[in-house]
């Protein structure tokens, strides 16, 4: 059986050809043994034994089917299914990963396949970075943001403690396959979180150096966004992977600082997800540490406020929040800021704030944390 029409994109990382291409299309789930036969057979021989990672929720919806679909195709398949959440991505959650390979007798020409969201995709990423040092890696994002966001780039890792994503490695994917068909799946809390992160593209294009370009409200536009109707996912999707592909492909393991302009609103995001015990999703509080990133550059005046003040009406003509849902210490809130990565100094705060205009974001100059702390007593009051 031929798989549906598709879009596949590469990326070049150092200058030598991309490891993994990037296939999107409709109907593609069905198709995935084929794919991974097709596009891994210059990698060595496609792998036959393959430990497929999934969670809870998407193992009825899609990994059923899928795991016989691969052994339909002659392959030999074990699964496991992790619970879902962000308190469960540790290293203790990584352990039925370990124990699932031994018990399978995992070797290193065999592959793992990630199907899920992104918490699923940075699991399994950091197992089969992990596991042998090194196995092949094949991400089925079944999530918008996963789709837009988390499968494409390489970054895997788990949480420690409050500390989000302290423990990973940069380990890109040998593949990976997108059906935008699984959207109709999602609940709405979900679409939205995707939403986010498509937003953040818009808000960051003019600086990643593209012609691809998104017009959010244009192609988002709440209502049929909300239904799933009238939208080019293909083609949406697509913009997003390569506006991040042409990102890591610049700077694929944060050495120039040039991949940071991906994190615009994250160092605020990451702070409300951790002192919010994730009660808000990712896209949430990316959503709201946008809205703040466009508050504190109006602030510094690197942006007019009257830009700014668009920029966060955007959201909520997106349906997106942009203020936390219960008022939140400001100096926990600074001090939960000061574990992003990005800082070099315990004294000041390194954040992607918006310059000149919606479209266009820098890598500002560290803003020390009393000074910060002020801005956002400001921004509650507003």
């Amino acid at each position: 059986m031929t798989a549906p029409s598709h879009t596949t994109l590469s990326i070049e990382l150092d200058g030598q050809p991309s490891r993994h291409p990037i296939v999107i299309g409709k109907g593609l789930l069905a198709h995935c043994a084929e794919l991974i036969e097709t596009h891994l057979c210059n990698q060595g021989p496609p792998p036959k034994r393959l430990l497929l990672v999934t969670d809870q929720t998407v193992a009825p919806l899609y990994g059923t089917a899928m795991q016989a679909q691969l052994e339909a195709h002659g392959c030999q398949v074990a699964s496991v299914i992790l619970p879902g959440g962000e308190t469960n991505k540790t290293l203790a959650g990584m352990a039925a990963l370990f124990e699932a390979a031994e018990a399978f007798e995992f070797k290193r020409n065999d592959a793992v396949i990630a199907l899920g969201g992104g918490i699923i995709g940075d699991m399994a990423g950091f197992f089969a970075a992990s596991i042998l040092r090194g196995v092949r890696l094949i991400q089925v994002p079944t999530s918008l943001l996963a789709q837009v966001d988390s499968s494409v780039g390489g970054k895997t890792g788990v949480n420690h403690h409050r500390l989000k994503n302290w423990i990973g490695a940069f380990y890109q994917p040998h593949l990976v396959i997108i059906d935008p068909d699984t959207i109709t799946s999602l609940p709405e809390r979900e679409i939205g979180c995707g939403l986010a992160e498509i937003a953040k593209y818009g808000f960051i294009q003019d600086s990643i150096g593209t012609e691809t370009k998104i017009n959010v409200l244009e192609t988002v536009s709440t209502p049929s966004f909300r239904q799933a109707l009238n939208i080019d996912w293909v083609s949406l999707i697509a913009s997003c992977c390569q506006l991040k592909a042409a990102v890591v492909q610049a700077d694929a393991k944060e050495t120039s600082g040039h991949r940071a302009l991906l994190n615009f609103g994250h160092t605020f995001g990451h702070a409300y997800e951790t002192l919010l015990n994730h009660r808000l999703n990712h896209g949430e509080a990316v959503a709201i540490g946008m809205a703040d990133a466009l508050f504190v550059a109006a602030q510094l005046n690197m942006i007019d406020p009257s830009l700014a003040e668009k920029g966060i009406d955007l959201l909520r003509q997106l349906d997106l929040p942009t203020t936390p849902p219960e008022p939140i210490d400001t100096g926990s809130m600074v001090a939960a800021m000061g574990q992003d990565k990005k800082n070099r100094s315990g004294q000041a705060i390194t954040l992607v704030l918006p310059v000149k205009s919606l479209g266009r974001v820098q890598l500002a100059d560290p803003i020390e944390k009393e000074r910060l702390m002020a801005l956002l007593d400001q921004r509650r009051l507003n």
